[in-house]
């Protein structure tokens, strides 16, 4: 619904105002927490993410919010209530690390990349309307507003990045060093593509350049494994599907307690689950559910002289032919001579099924730890 806000100075800085929330954008992302105040009265404060500041912001009081709020004693949903999508507490709260530094973020813009948080942020929202998403650019080493932890939020989601897990450039090992912090919260953790391979360094295994070179923009004939038939994450894939992707790298040896999920002739580990000593785990896909095909298209544009030197393409005027057939096809997603020139299947062209993982997660292993 609308909110008219109108920010008055009167700054809280340093205090930690955490509550039941709206999410409301007001040109930057915001948290809006409802804290009621006495009989009757009710005071909303805004925490913007990223900074260190608190604004109160008039809602028929000007009580300011004093002390902290306790945001782990909110009202708890059960998981019927988050399957049907009853409104008896809070949705989910759902923190995302970006991985791609803000300067390269910058550079990719200019080819219509939107950021890896705004499309995870939409995948998750597909399935959970009205979930509060808090961006986090962990590569740039931003740090969480100030009284908030990890495991305030109810998942971590690790989205794509441009970097490579083993070069030693502070921008890949402080997110190393974040990641095991957030499997130490024991706050389930969800990763795709370089999520994937983040998760899988900082658990104790390794990732490498794939000898079988690049997999864009679709990953083909992703089998289920016999471990993934049974598994909840893919429970409402078939056998075998395709799905949107974008990398180079691929893991090379695994960390303990993993379970391979799915895999195909160019990556042996499309999807996996990793137990860890939290309740929550690892959870995560090499493809990229949270992909358009405006994303793929871009992709693809942004590197069409990489491309054509690795033999994907004769000349970047062919790969830029193929960038403009995918922004077509997400313009117009029934032109079937597309479907049909490209071989898309069903499983990338409806949205809901295109990020099925993140949904399943969401409900199976997010919603249902907070009952």
């Amino acid at each position: 619904m609308p909110v008219s806000l109108h920010p008055r100075e009167g700054a809280l800085a340093g205090s930690a105002v955490t509550g039941r929330y709206l999410p409301v954008t007001l040109g930057v992302i915001y948290q809006i927490h409802r804290v009621a105040v006495g009989a009757g009265q009710d005071v909303l404060c805004t925490h913007t993410v990223g900074a260190g500041t608190t604004r109160l912001v008039s809602a028929g009081s000007l009580t300011a919010c004093a002390g902290d709020y306790d945001w782990a004693a909110r009202p708890r949903r059960t998981c019927d209530e988050y399957l049907s999508g009853g409104s008896t507490g809070p949705m989910l709260n759902i923190l995302i690390a970006e991985g791609t530094p803000a300067v390269w973020q910058g550079q990719r813009a200019s080819f219509g990349l939107p950021s890896n948080f705004s499309l995870v942020a939409a995948a998750v929202q597909l399935h959970q309307p009205g979930a509060h998403c808090t961006p986090l650019n962990i590569a740039d080493g931003e740090a969480l507003p100030y009284g908030i932890t990890l495991s305030d939020f109810d998942g971590v989601m690790f989205p794509g990045s441009p970097l490579h897990i083993y070069d030693s450039d502070p921008c890949v090992t402080r997110q190393i060093d974040f990641a095991r912090t957030a499997f130490a919260s024991g706050v389930p953790v969800w990763g795709s593509c370089w999520g994937l391979q983040l998760a899988v360094v900082a658990l104790g295994g390794s990732v490498r350049r794939n000898p079988r070179g690049r997999e864009l923009p679709v990953a083909r004939a992703i089998t289920v494994t016999d471990i993934g038939r049974a598994h909840p994450l893919l429970a409402s894939r078939p056998a075998v599907f395709d799905a949107l992707c974008s990398h180079l790298d691929e893991i090379e040896t695994l960390p303990p307690n993993s379970q391979v999920l799915a895999a195909n002739e160019i990556s042996a580990v499309q999807a996996i689950a990793i137990q860890t000593s939290g309740r929550g785990g690892f959870h995560g896909t090499q493809y990229h559910p949270e992909h358009t095909f405006a994303v793929s298209a871009a992709l693809v544009e942004m590197r069409a002289a990489e491309l054509v030197d690795e033999g994907l393409g004769t000349s970047p005027s062919e790969i830029a032919a193929i960038a403009a057939d995918y922004r077509a096809l997400d313009a117009e997603p029934m032109r079937r001579d597309l479907i049909w020139r490209y071989g898309i299947a069903r499983e990338i062209m409806d949205p809901v099924r295109r990020t099925a993982e993140i949904g399943n997660w969401l409900r199976t292993v997010v919603a249902s730890r907070r009952v």
